[in-house]
């Protein structure tokens, strides 16, 4: 076995749902990343836009283009903005919830051993945004800890298809050996962008974990804590 440290990865590509955020202990399985549709029906309710509508104006959005923004559904329901991410904000804050409770300290860490932070994500970036502030990582204008939040609508792609890493990788300006991903989907955060050409994963698998891929590809973790463990010594820092 070569004595070589390890090649530095320069690049982290973060997943959000089920990755850096969870459900909160007695929250409802229905809780997920398409919950603000809930939420802006409600909203539209309160206006006493008919119930019809509110769902005739919705799905116009969606069948004119499947890589739709939060905001168009916003402004098509005729709400206040500022009220409206607040009013989501303090709906979901008691459901989601870090997957580790220092997850803000864990993110400056990587931040100061040199990598560069992303979040890739089948959301659109205002999602983000909101999972973000609901996680203390940022809030409605910017994420400073992020160097891009990579949202299915700006890519124009989802990450169950190689064509969203390809495109990702394009956006960023990284090479596949630069990065690593870091997700909790054993398809769209190891195999899918394997196809790409990236080699370096850490998967959040807290309940039944496959072992550990044999050519070190993939590093499985129960407990998010230890994804700082596993990467830390791949730090430009570091070596």
């Amino acid at each position: 076995m070569s004595d070589a440290p390890p090649t530095p990865v320069r690049a982290l590509f973060f997943d959000m749902d089920g990755t850096l955020l969870t459900r909160r202990p007695g929250a409802p399985s229905t809780v997920g990343p398409y919950n603000l549709f809930h939420i802006l029906e409600e909203m539209a309710i309160q206006k006493r836009i008919p119930a019809l509508e509110i769902k005739s104006r919705m799905n116009r959005l969606r069948e004119k283009d499947m890589f739709w923004e939060w905001s168009e559904f916003i402004v098509a329901l005729e709400l206040d903005p500022v009220a409206f991410w607040d009013f989501a904000y303090h709906r979901e804050i008691d459901l989601l919830g870090p997957t580790t409770p220092d997850l803000l300290g864990m993110m400056q860490r990587l931040r100061a051993a040199g990598f560069q932070l992303y979040i890739t994500s089948n959301n659109p970036v205002t999602g983000i945004l909101h999972k973000l502030r609901i996680l203390g990582l940022g809030d409605m204008h910017g994420a400073p800890l992020f160097s891009q939040l990579l949202g299915f609508s700006d890519i124009r792609a989802l990450k169950t298809e190689s064509e969203y890493w390809l495109r990702v990788l394009a956006r960023t300006g990284w090479a596949p050996e630069d990065v690593a991903v870091i997700g909790d989907n054993y398809q769209d955060d190891f195999l899918v962008p394997r196809l790409a050409g990236i080699s370096r994963f850490v998967l959040h698998l807290p309940a039944e974990a496959p072992p550990n891929n044999t050519d070190g590809e993939v590093h499985v973790v129960t407990d998010f804590a230890d994804v700082e463990t596993v990467l830390m010594p791949l730090a430009p820092t570091a070596t």
